[in-house]
Formats: structure tokens, sequence, C-alpha cells
């Protein structure tokens, strides 16, 4: 049995988090607390309106992750269920459903509510919110509520994958229907004024199942230190020049940081004390960083970059070193930098290898690592059980599972976004591997196509005789027509073959009426299907030229 630091109701930013981390097969680890025994004597036994929100933040997607289940009996073991996808958040209330869509990410800290009423159901996310009207039945207080697990009895039933793997903080429970403008509130980490809780998360005893190990408890939550308002901030100890680094942040769904406040400034500054040693340069002392900022030197003014002219002679690069000095810098000095996600972290997806079988397995997020993990200052976290790292400061990262067990390796002085060839050194999936194999990783969704570099075109952009990407690989290998060995271009397939003949009357020349005769100009085309050709890249167009590979087009072939 366990309950958080008794304090004052409201105040959130001490509040203990629970990470549960469910091991491979683990079914055990969970949080439990019976409501018959957890509300105080005079609560009544059931509640029409009722409000019930907490914090959680996902580590990795399992098939079905259950972040909170409440069953009344066996047969009625899904009073409340809450289901979370990357593609949003699943509520059940009894026989009732609602999906709400948004992008959940790892590693980030979300808000949610369920908010109902006799006729209504809200689903509340990070200040979206999907409502569903129905009649709405009333709710028991004397079920199991689980967190961590989906129950398919009381407090037991479950199945290893529907287990939570992240952190869970904050469930509060009221038995009225907050106003939006109070869900903003709790989820801004302040105090909701006038609404009295059933249940509040500092004096709920749970009862923790940790047979495996898999929960430990930590002060690091949402409201820390205002942890949600503070700017999510990445070192990358890839060196670059400014314009070079601005680029790369662009095509990963990052921005350079620009430090309003001296807390950021800060945030800045210890993270390059942290990484001094890589991001010291050689022809100048100390350390320093990129900042999206440029000095002005006529008016003596710092801007960022939507401030800026760049037909102003006078705008200069600034960096800060480890002491959080700016000074002015030479945008072709090669320096590390630092970036920020504009909003939630963007998917990076992993083509190529095993796109078939659980493509959400191959999506990433850029992330930072642990305090306790020195070896490289970033890494890419996935939404499974996959993850891809540098080793040891060297210039090779690897795809590696769970177990750390290495799947792929590539070389790349930086994150390897773009297309590379990677080593292959076991099979993660079904799919048939030679010892290298080429990938892409980028922000890109399956209808566009990812350029060298990383940047996005859409797949109709392919092949179109125009030089999309910077590199031109989209107008590589986009040859149409596939010859067999031994083709030659003067011998028509074997016999028996189906003909098909178009006869085009171009003129009409004199006719004799006496010898029913008439003089007439035709073009006659005789088409056949070749069964020995094999075409790819199709278009919807007759008259499309059809390449043959090293060749030059076959002049009879028609694509489509």
């Amino acid at each position: 049995m366990l309950s958080a630091n008794a304090g004052v109701a409201g105040v959130q930013d001490r509040w203990v988090v629970h990470q549960l981390a469910p091991h491979a097969g683990d079914n055990v680890t969970r949080l439990a607390v019976d409501l018959r025994f957890a509300l105080r004597p005079d609560a009544p036994t059931s509640i029409s309106s009722f409000t019930l929100c907490l914090w959680f933040k996902v580590i990795s997607f399992r098939d079905l992750s259950c972040l909170l289940s409440y069953a009344l009996s066996a047969e009625n073991d899904g009073a409340i269920t809450i289901f979370v996808r990357p593609s949003g958040v699943e509520v059940s209330y009894g026989k009732i459903s609602v999906h709400h869509e948004l992008s959940v990410r790892p590693l980030w800290w979300f808000p949610m509510c369920v908010v109902v009423r006799p006729r209504t159901l809200v689903v509340w996310v990070a200040g979206e919110e999907q409502l569903l009207n129905r009649n709405i039945p009333a709710l028991p207080l004397n079920g199991f509520l689980v967190l961590g697990q989906e129950q398919d009895d009381l407090d037991s039933g479950f199945d290893s994958n529907q287990a939570f793997d992240g952190h869970v903080t904050g469930l509060t429970l009221w038995p009225l229907v907050l106003t939006s403008q109070q869900l903003q509130v709790w989820a801004a980490c302040e105090s909701t004024d006038g609404a009295e809780a059933y249940l509040t998360w500092d004096n709920i005893m749970w009862t923790i199942h940790n047979d495996t190990g898999g929960v430990k408890s930590h002060f690091d939550g949402p409201c820390y230190q205002n942890e949600t308002a503070k700017a999510k901030l990445m070192l990358f100890t890839n060196k670059m020049a400014w314009s070079e680094a601005q680029q790369f942040l662009l095509h990963a769904g990052l921005s350079m940081i620009s430090p309003y406040n001296m807390e950021e400034r800060q945030q800045v500054t210890d993270l390059l004390q942290k990484y001094i040693a890589e991001c010291t340069n050689a022809y100048s002392e100390g350390a320093h960083v990129w900042l999206d900022f440029y000095a002005n030197e006529t008016s003596s003014n710092l801007r960022d970059d939507d401030w800026i002219d760049m037909k102003h002679p006078l705008n200069y690069t600034i960096s800060q070193d480890e002491k959080g000095i700016l000074r002015r810098e030479d945008p072709s000095k090669q320096l590390c930098f630092v970036g920020r996600y504009r909003n939630v972290p963007v998917e990076l997806r992993l083509q190529g290898l095993c796109d078939a079988e659980s493509p959400r397995n191959w999506s990433f997020i850029i992330a930072s690592t642990g305090s306790e993990d020195h070896e490289s200052s970033i890494y890419l976290h996935g939404y499974g059980d996959y993850h891809i790292m540098q080793n040891n400061y060297s210039s090779s990262w690897c795809l590696s599972d769970g177990r750390g067990k290495s799947i792929a390796c590539v070389t790349s002085r930086g994150l390897p976004l773009g297309r590379h060839v990677w080593r292959v050194l076991y099979k993660p999936c079904k799919k048939t591997f030679q010892n290298s194999v080429q990938l892409s990783l980028s922000t890109c969704t399956p209808e566009y196509f990812t350029c060298q570099d990383s940047s996005c075109i859409h797949l109709s952009r392919l092949c179109n005789n125009v030089l999309d990407c910077q590199d031109g690989i989209d107008e590589e290998n986009c040859f149409t027509c596939i010859k067999p060995a031994g083709y030659v271009l003067a011998i028509p397939p074997v016999v028996p073959v189906q003909l098909m003949v178009t006869v085009n009357v171009t003129r009409i020349g004199s006719t004799n009426l006496l010898t029913s005769t008439i003089e007439l100009d035709v073009t006659l085309t005789v088409a056949w299907r070749d069964h020995r050709l094999e075409f790819r890249h199709l278009h919807n167009s007759t008259g499309t030229p059809v390449i043959v590979e090293n060749d030059s087009k076959v002049s009879h072939a028609k694509c489509c």
C-alpha cells in the first residue's frame, strides 16, 4: 500500500509520479484501488455527473495500451476503460465509446479528462474535446479502479499486450461537471477553486503491484518546476555552419532556439556545460552553440529570424558560450546547435525495413539522452520497443530492440536523416534482406518521397522529368519498362498473339460508280500485347513513352 505525500488540495507541483514499466509478458504491474474503501463514508452509491482527470506520459506503445480501467464485476468489467494509441485516446463508458483523434507522442505529458452528464460524454485531451450526445447511465462507486492494465475481472484477468508503459499522476474525481475553463486551469497546474473532489491524487491509497519491479516513483511530473511550460531543448554535438544547422533542424521538425528570457538562456548554458568537451572549438577558447538570433550593428538590437531583413548588410549571426555570454559569430564556423520542438514532437519514420509489419514500430521522435547517459546528447526514441542511438561518440548509429540487440547500423556524422545504406545485422521480420539495404529516415508520410537530405516531395512528382530533390534523386531509376534477357526489338512475341488493328482514314479521293470503287488514303496501326515486357511507375496516360533501363525508349510500346 502506498499513498502520495499528503498536501494541500489542488497543489500539483509536488504530486508523486508513478512510472509503470511492465516487462515483456508482464500482466502484473499496476496500481489498484477499491472505491468502496477509498471514498468517504457519506459518499453516494452512484453519480450521474462527474469529471475524472489525470496526466499521462507514454514511454512505448503496446498493441493496446490501457491507461485506466474501472470494473464493477466479472460481467461488467468495462464500466470505464481508457486506451492510448499514437492516433489518439479511446474512452469506453459501458457500451459507449468515443475516439479522440490527436497525435499522442511518447515522452510527452498529456492532460486528459472524461466529463459525464446524463446526456453527454466528453473526452478532453490537452485542450481539445470530443463530444458525444447519448443517454449516459450513472456511474456506480463500488468497483475496482486500476491504472496500467485492462481488467477482465475485478482486479484480475490482465493481458500483457494491453499493459500501459509510461508515467501517470494527478488522478482526480469530482462529483460535478467542470467547465472547459476549469479544465484548462487544471491542465495549467493550478487549483480549481470551488470544486471539491471525491478522490484526490494526494490521498488515494493505491495498492501497488510491483512483483516484477516495474513500478518506480518520483516527483518529476508535469507540474514540477513548471515542467510543461519549459522549452524542450536538445543540443546537437555534430557541428555545422549556421545555415546548415537551420536546414537540418527544419527537416527534423525542430527550430533553432531563440532564448527570450534568462531561464531559457540558463537551459542552454546547462546543456552546453554538460557537453562542453564536444562543443569546444579549436579556433577559439570555450564552447559555443548557434542561436536563432541576428545582431544589427546599426541599432544594437537582437532580433530573431521572424524580424530579420535579409537585404540589410549589417546583420550578424549570434552564438552563446558555456558562461551564457552572447557574441557575434562568423556563420561559416562549425558549431554545436540547440533545437526545440515547435509544439509536440514530429514523428520520424524509418521506411524500407519492415514497413508492412507494424509500421508504428518504425516511428521515432528525437529525444535528449538521460543525465546518466553521456555517450551522446540525443537519440531517436521509438514508439515501440526500438531505438536508434549513437555508439560511443563514433559515427556509427544503430537500430536496436528493447533487449539492446542491434538490428541495423549506419555511418553518419550526425543523426542519420535522409536516405542511407544500412548494414543489416539480423532480420527483425519475415522480409528477405541483403547484407545492406537503403532506408529512409524522415518526417515524410507514406504518400511522400524522402530526398537524400530528408526533405519530402509528393509521390506524384517522382520521375516527372523535373529535379524536385536538390540532388535529383527523384529522377533516378525512372525506367518504366523491364526487358527480359535476350529481348530483341525487331522480333515479335511468339504466336498466336492477339492483334489490335486501327484504321484511320486520312483522305477520301476519287470514286467510280461504274466499278463501285473509291480511292482512300489510310493509316493502318497494328498493336499487340507483348507479355515479355513488365512495367513500373505506371501512369494513366497511353501516350507516355516507355523507357527501358540503360536503353532508349521502346518506340512501339505504350504504357497502360
